[in-house]
C-alpha cells in the first residue's frame, strides 16, 4: 500500500479480533514512530512503552473505564480487544511535546495501516495511568516522564471503510 492510500484508509478501530501483531510488524511500526519529527531533535525526552501483557492491558482498560466514569459520569468498556498498546511519554509534558507525541502516533498508525494492521489512538488511558501513583513505574515509564497519548494495534474484526472527514479550510 502506498503512503497516500495508507493515510486515506487509516481509521479508528474499536473492535479488534484479539490476535497479537507479529514482532516484525511491531518493530516496523516502532521504527516509523521513531522517524517522526521532534522539536529541537530532543528524541532523548521521549519514551515509548510497549504493553502486550494481557494482565496489564486489562488493568489499563478496566482502570480507564472506571476513571472515565468518575470524571464523565459514564462507564464505557475501553477494552476493544487490542493485544498491543504503545504509550508515548515525555520528560517535559508541555506544548511541543504534545505535538511530538502526535507526530509519533500518526506515523505509527499510518505505518500500521500500510501493513493491514488496525489502530486506535487513545487519550483516556493517560488520565488513568497518570492518576495511579504506582502504574507508571509498573509500566517501566522512566521517572519524571508523563504519559501523553497511546495507540492500540491489532486486526479489525470487520472491514468497515474509513470515514471521509471534513475540516474547514481557508486560504490567505
Amino acid at each position: 500500500m502506498n503512503t497516500v492510500d495508507a493515510i486515506m484508509n487509516r481509521k479508528s478501530t474499536r473492535d479488534f479480533d484479539g490476535t497479537r501483531i507479529s514482532k516484525e510488524h511491531l518493530n516496523t511500526i516502532l521504527k516509523a514512530g521513531m522517524q517522526a519529527p521532534i522539536a529541537l531533535a530532543k528524541y532523548d525526552e521521549i519514551n515509548l512503552t510497549v504493553v502486550q501483557s494481557e494482565e496489564m492491558l486489562g488493568k489499563i482498560f478496566d482502570g480507564t473505564a472506571s476513571f472515565c466514569e468518575k470524571i464523565f459520569g459514564v462507564k464505557k468498556n475501553m477494552n476493544f480487544g487490542a493485544k498491543t498498546m504503545v504509550i508515548i511519554s515525555s520528560l517535559n509534558a508541555q506544548g511541543m511535546n504534545y505535538v511530538n507525541a502526535g507526530t509519533i502516533v500518526e506515523n505509527m498508525a499510518i505505518c500500521a495501516t500500510s501493513l493491514n494492521i488496525a489502530s486506535l489512538v487513545m487519550g483516556a488511558p493517560m488520565g488513568y495511568i497518570s492518576s495511579d501513583e504506582s502504574l507508571p513505574s509498573e509500566l517501566g515509564i522512566p521517572a519524571g516522564y508523563t504519559p501523553l497519548i497511546c495507540v492500540a494495534f491489532g486486526y479489525a474484526k470487520s472491514d468497515e471503510p474509513s470515514k471521509n472527514h471534513e475540516i474547514k479550510v481557508n486560504f490567505v
